[in-house]
């Protein structure tokens, strides 16, 4: 496969994810100063996912893994469905949003027929269709698809309106990737019933888990041809194999355009009303390059004027509607002969827009003119006004349909030339970052979000317009106002990729935080899934912890950036300090850095360095003063410093004793004994089973270590590279350890197509541990942890959610054991939590003779307890509704014998509920229904 730097970006745009996005009910959001040397952010991503991706062995993501993956998922699906048949007593997974939060979003359409009816397509979120012009959502892919939505299209011709295509595969900007390697889509999809279900083309599935990638699994764009009255065109580009047509519907393709795997990177295809269709292809293609025409979708002439760029990248189209003879390209990574505007890293970048008239003939020499615009996009003076491209990661132009010479541009930000861009007086940025905004602490357009990737109007009413983009899905009433006002239309659009969330300790609190990427760190209290979450912290958010008494807040973002926080009832910031050693320098951390509060005592927190390791000593003695800079006070170097290439990945602390358990990237795993004393040397407990291949270019990630929050002896290990083995286990202190994958792998060795295992936690639950393991295909759980061996199949972990979560990737899972409260982030699928076994109606009371009466069920106005009892005991009965919201709480006296109790059930609401009655041991759990 041909490499290309920019390819990983990973625009999770890090860098650029220091914008502060504004909400209505937001006073403050926090950000920290953007430094210098963050130029070379994108580059830290890259290594930071290909390490902990990346098969250690040949240091790339395999080929065709995420296909494969799914493929594996396939069991494991069923046995869920088969287990769901007929029982009464599933887990119910409960989406809490964020309701108003949006993820990065390429693909947006409306509808021909109905222009009520809007699509649009999460990069890891699926494709979602709304029949209020955004006031809702509905997902309508499976959630067991390939949830990558890169580009859509609807038949618009006159009795074909109900059918639909879109395509998977994103090449620019791919998010939970790395390396040179590319989490590759499916193939495209149609719908022949206006977008309410949908079925992969057969044509395009057929994926290739053992080899290189083919040429529908990687796509930019997807269109049909309106003017083809009798066949069922379809065209699409893509990813080094240039353009394919399909002239039945999808049903087979033909390379029409380039030859074999030689094209440029990156291309685009549009067709005007007449049929008329433009190509473009990047410099880098061998077999074509340059920009195209054709008037039959199979006969192509090369238009690329005589004085064009000599290098360049993605290259967008947009065709004039009301003179469809007018094109603008709008070219990304170009020469000196474009623009050149300095981003945000500090780094030149050159942008080319042309404009071309169709004059005669085919096209080409005399038969079209061209007009090199380029030197009047927007230069800019200050780091963000500017027009950035991002290696064409976010790049779009577009003319509006009844005003000719109204041109819209796409980068970071979005820019309006009444006057076609023929002089620069005439432009105005409308959107992306706010105007004027400047380093180190920036903000973004009101009620708007930067890196573009769609730009629709509305068919009825052409000033109203809409942007699709890296937060979402935007409209303005007016995009020629002198000022634009957007409105958010992420309301239900869950397309959101969480890096990490957490449960405050009180389980009486709904409160819930979560570290998404390139849009912060967010917070909610509220157990309906439409409450607003709100942001008091910007950046790419990153691992959160809490005070035990759930006072005081501890946030980080990319690198370690981390505060001391106090935070109001409205979730903005009251007081805080930046509080990460200034003794660690930016680049020693891993992008997302773990760190730990130390819940022995919680004063102490220990956090990594790269090859350091820090421990502070009185965290409650920093003062909220305010500073934006990292701080000396109270931290400690431990003396351990690992030897590079080695680094420190994944912490853990006992709830008890102090123990500290650390891994790295090299697949050493240690501990400290007495962690919060002194300072104490390692004690490296890495056994010889854990994944080693000595001829390794990036060594095996441990990305997650999990404590049994009962004995910290018992301990869990999880590698989350791909083909090698993920979890292990041990029962005293690292001495001995056991493999423990069982069956999310497809042999012991962890080689073949078994998932990415990203995170494990532990859940006390019944008199025995519950483990949850979340992976690239979705979140599990198993009972207990057994070894697998060749002739043991191990650890029987099944899907949990298969309904709700579906294969969703799972990076972080929070559980709190007060409540049976488990909390997963997804990325591409924003927090999902449950109260585990609450609907389930297991478990007793200790000591309890006789399983516990609850009647009548289902009840209206009371519900009656009743129990026999061998001894006396203090038990809390709750009563909770099925989003966790608590009705009723209360303490009883359990006498010896028989006990009984009310509870009034007038002035609730009918529907589901779920009874605790714990004792401080046990719990007894049951669902009741009130009419």
């Amino acid at each position: 496969m041909k490499n290309k730097s920019h390819l990983i970006l990973l625009l999770l745009m890090v860098g650029v994810s220091f914008y502060s996005y504004q909400h209505a009910k937001q006073k403050t959001i926090l950000q920290l100063p953007f430094e210098a040397n963050e130029a070379g952010e994108r580059e830290e991503v890259k290594e930071w996912e290909e390490a902990m991706l990346a098969d250690p062995l040949t240091g790339k993501i395999p080929d065709g893994i995420t296909y494969a993956e799914r493929q594996f998922a396939q069991s494991f699906i069923q046995q869920a469905f088969n287990k769901s048949k007929g029982s009464k007593q599933l887990e119910q997974w409960q989406s809490r949003g964020p309701w108003n939060v949006g993820g990065r979003t390429r693909a947006f359409a409306i509808d021909v027929t109905n222009d009520s009816i809007f699509f649009a397509g999460g990069v890891s979120g699926g494709l979602w269709r709304s029949v209020d012009r955004g006031n809702s959502w509905n997902r309508v892919t499976d959630k067991h698809h390939n949830p990558d939505v890169v580009a859509i299209a609807q038949d618009t011709r006159i009795g074909h309106r109900n059918t639909w295509y879109y395509s998977t595969g994103e090449c620019l900007g791919t998010s939970a990737s790395g390396g040179s390697s590319f989490y590759l889509g499916d193939g495209i999809f149609k719908s022949t019933d206006g977008g309410l279900t949908w079925d992969s083309l057969t044509s395009t599935s057929t994926g290739n888990p053992q080899g290189a990638y083919q040429s529908f699994q990687l796509t930019y764009n997807l269109i049909t041809n309106p003017a083809n009255k009798t066949q069922d065109e379809l065209m699409y580009c893509s990813l080094y194999y240039g353009v394919f047509r399909s002239i039945n519907g999808g049903a087979s393709f033909t390379q029409v355009l380039g030859s074999g795997q030689s094209c440029g990177y990156e291309s685009d295809i549009a067709v005007d009303t007449n049929g008329v269709y433009y190509a473009t292809s990047s410099s880098d293609g061998s077999s074509i390059k340059g920009i195209y025409r054709s008037t039959n979708g199979t006969t192509w002439t090369n238009i690329t004027p005589t004085n064009f760029h000599s290098t360049y990248g993605l290259t967008k189209i947009g065709i004039n509607p009301s003179n469809q003879n007018e094109i603008y390209f709008l070219v990304a990574e170009a020469d000196t002969l474009g623009l050149k505007t300095t981003n945000v890293w500090g780094d030149a970048e050159y942008t080319g827009l042309w404009k071309y008239t169709y004059v005669s003939g085919n096209g080409s020499g005399l038969g079209g003119t061209w007009v090199n615009l380029s030197q009047n996009l927007p230069a800019g003076l200050l780091n963000f006004d500017g027009f950035h491209a991002q290696g064409g990661y976010n790049l779009l132009v577009k003319v509006h349909p009844t005003q000719p010479n109204t041109v819209f541009i796409c980068g970071t930000n979005i820019y309006r030339s009444t006057n076609g861009f023929t002089t620069n007086t005439q432009t105005k940025q409308i959107g992306g970052y706010a105007i004027g905004t400047q380093l180190a602490t920036f903000q973004v357009y009101l009620n708007h979000h930067p890196d573009q990737h769609d730009f629709c109007f509305l068919p009825s009413n052409p000033s109203i317009a809409y942007s699709a983009c890296d937060g979402g899905v935007y409209q303005t009433n007016n995009c020629m106002a002198s000022t634009v006002a957007w409105n958010k239309l992420n309301n239900g659009y869950l397309t959101t990729q969480f890096y990490s969330v957490l449960l405050h300790p009180n389980y009486q609190s709904d409160i819930i935080l979560g570290g998404l990427q390139d849009n912060g760190v967010y917070w909610n209290n509220s157990a309906n899934p439409k409450a607003t979450w709100v942001m008091p912290f910007n950046g790419d958010g990153s691992h959160l912890d809490i005070s035990n008494d759930g006072n005081t807040y501890y946030l980080s973002i990319q690198q370690g950036k981390t505060i001391k926080a106090k935070l109001d009832n409205s979730g903005a910031i009251t007081q805080f300090a930046r509080i990460d050693p200034k003794f660690a320098k930016r680049d020693d951390y891993q992008f997302i850095n773990q760190f730990v509060v130390d819940k022995a005592d919680d004063k102490i927190m220990y956090m990594p360095a790269g090859r350091k390791l820090f421990r502070n000593d009185d965290l409650n003695s920093i003062p909220f003063a305010g500073n934006r800079d990292s701080i000396a006070t109270n931290w400690i170097q431990f003396p351990d410093t690992l030897v590079a290439p080695n680094e420190f990945t994944s912490i853990a602390c006992s709830k008890t004793g102090h123990t500290l358990y650390l891994g790295t990237n090299r697949r050493k795993m240690y501990r400290i004994d007495n962690a919060n004393l002194g300072s104490p040397n390692m004690v490296d407990i890495t056994p010889t089973i854990f994944p080693n291949n000595p001829s390794s270019t990036t060594g095996a990630y441990l990305n997650c270590i999990a404590i049994d929050p009962t004995d910290a002896n018992k301990v869990v290990a999880v590698f989350s590279n791909y083909s090698v083995h993920s979890i292990y286990y041990s029962t005293d202190a690292g001495d001995n350890w056991i493999r423990c994958s069982g069956n999310l792998e497809k042999s012991v060795s962890g080689a073949g197509n078994g998932p990415s295992v990203r995170w494990v936690s532990m859940l006390p639950f019944n008199g025995h541990m519950k483990y949850f393991a979340g992976t690239s295909i979705g979140l599990f759980s198993a009972d207990s942890l057994v070894e697998h061996t060749t002739s043991e199949p191990g650890t029987q972990w099944a899907m949990e959610g298969v309904n709700e979560i579906g294969n969703t990737i799972v990076p972080y899972i929070n559980v709190r054991e007060a409540d049976n409260m488990v909390a997963i982030a997804t990325h591409g699928s924003g927090v999902f939590t449950i109260h585990y076994g609450w609907n389930v109606g297991v478990g007793k009371i200790e000591n309890s003779a006789s399983e516990i009466n609850v009647f009548p069920n289902p009840a209206s106005n009371f519900v009656k307890l009743n129990w026999n009892s061998l001894t006396s005991s203090e038990i809390k009965i709750q009563l909770f509704d099925i989003s966790g919201k608590l009705h009723f709480s209360k303490s009883v006296s359990s006498s010896i014998g028989n006990n009984t109790m009310q509870i009034n059930a007038e002035g609730l609401i009918a529907g589901t509920y779920f009874l605790n009655m714990n004792d401080g041991k046990n719990n007894f759990n049951k669902k009741i229904i009130i009419q």
